[in-house]
């Protein structure tokens, strides 16, 4: 089974999922700071209370943004895990022994699942992820913003 295509499909879903659910809020803030319709600001300046316009309508559109991306993240963050999961179990095992591996995981002092699985493919398997095209920090960051 190839894992990495079903990876690969599902961050591409994720990916086209936050830009759809996100885009109406990123629109309306967009709107808000320019000061288009249905968001201009007719206010007579002489009762100003300091404010600035659609404050509330721009910190709730803010806020769906934040939230649809953390959601999002954290799809991320189960996709990887799952990934993970599969590269050490049956599905995966090419060259290894499953029962083994799955057996190591828990031994692993990597201080986080994703740290016990880094030090398991380091220590067992000869896989350097430091070597790869995204950063340990990076990858540890997904695994503590969720």
């Amino acid at each position: 089974m190839n894992l990495l295509y079903f990876l690969k499909t599902r961050l591409r879903f994720i990916e086209q999922l936050y830009d759809g659910a996100a885009a109406p809020f990123v629109e309306t803030k967009r709107q808000i700071e320019a000061g288009e319709q249905p968001y201009v600001d007719n206010r007579d300046p002489e009762y100003y209370d300091g404010e600035p316009a659609f404050l509330t309508e721009w910190q709730e559109a803010d806020d769906s943004v934040i939230v649809i991306g953390h959601w999002c993240l954290c799809m991320v963050q189960a996709s990887l895990k799952a990934y993970l999961e599969e590269c050490i179990g049956p599905s995966g095992a090419y060259w290894w022994d499953p029962k083994h591996l799955r057996g190591e995981l828990p031994k692993k002092q990597g201080g986080s699942w994703f740290g016990r699985y880094r030090l398991l493919f380091l220590e067992d398997l000869g896989v350097d992820w430091s070597t790869g095209p995204v950063s340990l920090d990076e990858l540890e960051q997904l695994n503590l913003t969720t």
